[in-house]
Parts: C-alpha cells; structure tokens; sequence
C-alpha cells in the first residue's frame, strides 16, 4: 500500500498515523475539531482537515475527486476502485438532505460505471438515507420480533418449527392480542415453506418486521409500535427512506454496480441486516 508513496507523503503518513493512535487525539479530536469550527469557520477547518488526514483517509470531497482517484489507481497502480460515500448515523436529519444524499449516490454510480460501460462498486452505509433514531426503534422492533415472536435462534442446527399457537401465544406475550384472523393467516403463509411450516430457515430468511419489496400490513406496524415504539411519522419517514433504498438499488442493479451494505452500531445492526437481507434477496 506504501509502494506508489513519494518520501514526502510516507514521512506525513508516519506522523498522522502517530498522532492518530495516540490518547490524547483519540479522546480529544472530537471536541477540537467542534473548537476550531467555532473559532476559524467550516471552510478553514474543513481545508485543514482534507489537506492533511483527508488526503490520506479518502479519496476527495467530490465527484471530480473519485473520477481523478478512480483513473489514478487503473492507470499508475493497475487496481480497480470500490467507492464510499461518508455519511452515516445522522439525528433528525430533514428529508430533503436525504434526498440529496441519495441523488449524490446516484451520481457516484454513474462515474463508477461510466454510465453502465464497467463494472462499479460502492460501499454505502443505509443511516445516509434515513435519521437514525427511527433506526435504533426499527432494530428494536426487528430484533424482539425475530427472537421472541418468531423464536429465531441463529444456531446452524435448528430444526425447530413455529406452530400458529405458539405465534399467537408469543404475540399475546408482546401485548399483541386483538390481530385479525386474515393477518394472522398472512404473517403465517409468509413465514413458511411449500409445505405451510415456519421452519427455522424460513422465519430467519422471511422475517422481516419492514418488508423493503412487499406490504407492510397493519399487524406488522402494531408489532412495531408495541416493541420499538415507532408513531405514524416514523411511519411516513420509513416509507421515504425504503423508497430510496428501493431507487438506489434498482438503478445500481441496471447500471452494472455492486453495492456493499456497511455495518452500523450494533443498537441499530438488526434493522441494517434485515434490509440487507431482502436487497441482496431481490437482486441477487
């Protein structure tokens, strides 16, 4: 990794590694960088920043960035690029700045690809495209809905299988009691092989509490609302945000690039997972 490196850029290397492991940056930088914002500005800081770590850590702040970085690495070193956009982890984040996160990735791909003529690949975190507080209530919800309603265990040799009363006694548990038989019946077939068993593997492939290319039905979002304690705006919000997953994806799939789903903090890996599971489902 060091082989292309002029003296100069080996010998700024050392010293931001050197400083970057020390205690005194690690419990400290985060708090400086917010004094200097307040003191110099955003444009002097940022400077700063992409000048010296920045240009070691990533490849640019733009598009023109990542095409230059992209020709580098094929045409002096002989290697193929895979792409990431560094937003992640935003709180009560406007729609809007979503929305230009996700019209950014798009873009992304087109100068990976070069508009469908080779082969791209982007790594992505989902909290770019939604505000994590609804995250941490979906991993929530997901997580207590796969292991205590549907008993999903994650051992390799679990041949259990889920009988209708089981579910019902494990909804009833939950404070879910009042679900009408068609719902019921609904949930069930979804969960089930061709044979109508909620086997193990069924129930951890198909359990998913925010179905990304299906219908949330409304004993789903009461599931929601009793174990991650999501309202109705969550609920709008959840929409927007699997529609631009929906969007990213399908036109990653059509312009011939490979998206990398990054994990996230644990409180919020359940619902990160679950979403990666049906993208890779639906264009695997």
């Amino acid at each position: 990794m060091f082989r292309f490196d002029t003296t100069f850029t080996l010998i700024k290397k050392f010293f931001i590694y050197k400083v970057m492991g020390s205690n005194l940056f690690i419990n400290y930088s985060l708090g400086g960088m917010k004094v200097m914002y307040r003191l110099f500005g955003v444009k002097l800081t940022n400077a700063l920043i992409e000048n010296t770590a920045g240009t070691i850590f990533t490849g640019g702040v733009s598009l023109q960035d990542l095409e230059r970085e992209m020709k580098k690495a094929q045409e002096e070193r002989g290697i193929g690029t895979v792409a990431m956009s560094v937003v992640e982890g935003l709180k009560d984040v406007e729609n809007s700045k979503l929305d230009e996160f996700l019209d950014f990735s798009l873009k992304s791909i087109d100068t990976l690809t070069q508009e469908g003529t080779q082969e791209g690949h982007l790594a992505l975190k989902l909290t770019a495209f939604v505000s994590t507080d609804i995250t941490e209530k979906q991993s929530q919800a997901q997580e207590y809905f796969a292991k205590n309603i549907l008993g999903v265990s994650y051992q390799q040799e679990d041949n259990s299988i889920l009988s209708r009363a089981e579910l019902i006694k494990n909804l009833n548990e939950a404070g879910i009691k009042n679900n009408s038989e068609a719902e019921l019946d609904q949930l069930i077939e979804n969960l089930s092989n061709d044979d109508g068993e909620m086997t193990a593997v069924h129930r951890y492939a198909k359990g998913h509490l925010f179905p990304l290319y299906g219908k949330r039905s409304p004993l789903m979002e009461e599931i929601a609302q009793k174990c991650g304690g999501l309202t109705s705006a969550d609920f709008t919000n959840i929409d927007l945000f699997e529609e631009r997953v929906r969007v990213m994806t399908d036109y990653a799939s059509r312009q011939n690039c490979l998206l990398y789903v990054d994990a996230e903090q644990s409180f919020i890996q359940a619902a990160i997972e679950s979403y990666g599971q049906q993208m890779t489902h639906e264009h695997n």
